[in-house]
């Protein structure tokens, strides 16, 4: 079977100008088996984003960020510089993680941050 991840891709904006990317719904291919839904509260130290037993490569993410004041940051690996800021309110994602990320971590860029996500193999 093909097509078993459904994500929607849009981006518009409105101010001064307008325009608006649209790509409708969207599928991908599910070779693997598993998906991980779930709540999660970090503080300033890294820690490893709960996968549950979805293998981060190559696997589908998206985020929302619940608090109301601190940014949600994640990155590839520990140590490494994180790429994804999710501010207040705000989700990130539908995204695909390269195949080399195999543990991902997250950190709240100011006391704690609790954020809900779906990670699912691809």
């Amino acid at each position: 079977m093909a097509g078993e991840i459904t994500y929607r891709g849009k981006l518009a904006y409105n101010k001064d100008d307008a325009d608006s990317f649209d790509l409708g719904d969207l599928t991908a291919n599910m070779t693997g088996t598993k998906a991980q839904r779930g709540r999660q509260t970090c503080g300033t130290v890294e820690e490893a984003l709960v996968l549950g037993e979805v293998p981060a490569g190559s696997a589908w993410f998206i985020c929302r960020n619940r608090d109301v004041t601190n940014n949600l940051l994640l990155a590839p690996a520990a140590g490494a510089a994180y790429l994804i800021e999710v501010r207040p309110g705000e989700t990130a994602g539908p995204f695909r993680f390269l195949s080399t990320v195999t543990a991902p971590v997250v950190k709240a860029s100011a006391s704690t941050v609790d954020f809900t996500f779906l990670i699912v193999s691809a």
